[in-house]
């Protein structure tokens, strides 16, 4: 009976070493659930106070672009050099006004853009693939450009381009987004706040471009090496490199695997950095990415 007695109290003492070792990981847990939440509030504010910095000096650039035109007077397009382009802009100005793809307004650029085709005018493509490319970087309108690059590609597919990435104006927006990639790499230290949004709004661009099918998951794999492989990034380059991974980082890692290991040791290694100077949502961000690739990009929920 006494041994039955001593096992039961080493029973109840090891229960009572349970129920405490349970009780720490408990209250740590919550604690970790409570800066979680704070970080995501965090995120959210300042996302808030990037899309309404962006809204403001979108609306200053409208007033600039209408200033312009005022001056300039009346325009008729396919004249004097650089008419086409206003006309471009004019009509992306109207459908940054209603915040959404207007079909009408979307349906006179295709119109444009096939009259354009019919001429043979390498020149005048280059214009409006210009105008839109300065659209969704400067007023960082991605979404919204990518779907109207979509709609004009279509629109090209024929007996003669029977293949979405054949169209004359994929080629050109392809062709124009590698140029920018290009002198994007070349200022290796962007001297202002303007300069890394650039690149922030370039990548987004991309990304969106991807998701419609008219760049290819090779062109993705080049600007995450360009960007991952420098000493130190920018925070608005980590927050939207972050965000393409979270949005593409399968597809990515389904064609490049071994790459893709790189570049996910290369996004450790700029959060291991000292003094690396990023925010808590830009570190989240990248800390869900590292997380989600562990777990076979299971439940990825992009953040931007």
């Amino acid at each position: 009976m006494e041994g039955l007695a001593e096992e039961v109290r080493k029973l109840r003492d090891e229960v009572r070493r349970t129920r405490l070792v349970q009780d720490v990981l408990g209250r740590e847990l919550r604690k970790e659930r409570e800066e979680n939440k704070e970080l995501v509030v965090a995120l959210r504010n300042e996302l808030v106070a990037e899309r309404t910095e962006r809204e403001a000096l979108a609306e200053e650039v409208r007033g600039l672009r209408e200033e312009v035109r005022a001056l300039r007077g009346p325009t008729e397009p396919g004249g004097s050099d650089g008419n086409l382009q206003m006309k471009v802009a004019s009509i992306l100005n109207e459908l940054q006004t209603v915040e959404s793809t207007d079909d009408t307004t979307s349906r006179e650029l295709v119109a444009l853009v096939a009259s354009v085709n019919s001429s043979d005018t390498p020149e005048a493509m280059d214009e409006i693939v210009t105008a839109i490319y300065n659209t969704a970087i400067i007023d960082d309108k991605g979404s919204l450009c990518a779907d109207l690059c979509l709609d004009i590609c279509k629109s090209q597919i024929n007996d003669t381009y029977v293949r979405l990435g054949a169209s004359p104006f994929r080629r050109a927006l392809v062709n124009r987004c590698q140029i920018e990639f290009e002198s994007l790499l070349s200022d290796a230290t962007p001297s202002c706040l303007d300069e890394h949004r650039k690149k922030a709004a370039f990548i987004r661009f991309i990304c969106e471009l991807f998701k419609r099918e008219l760049v290819t998951v090779t062109i993705l794999d080049q600007v995450l090496r360009a960007h991952l492989a420098k000493e130190r990034m920018s925070n608005s380059e980590l927050i939207a490199i972050s965000a393409l991974l979270l949005e593409t980082g399968e597809q990515i890692d389904t064609r490049f695997k071994e790459r893709m290991d790189i570049h996910i040791k290369r996004l450790e290694a700029q959060l291991d950095a000292e003094d690396h100077g990023f925010s808590p949502s830009a570190m989240l961000m990248a800390s869900k990415v590292i997380e989600i690739r562990g777990k076979n990009w299971e439940a990825a929920n992009p953040l931007l």
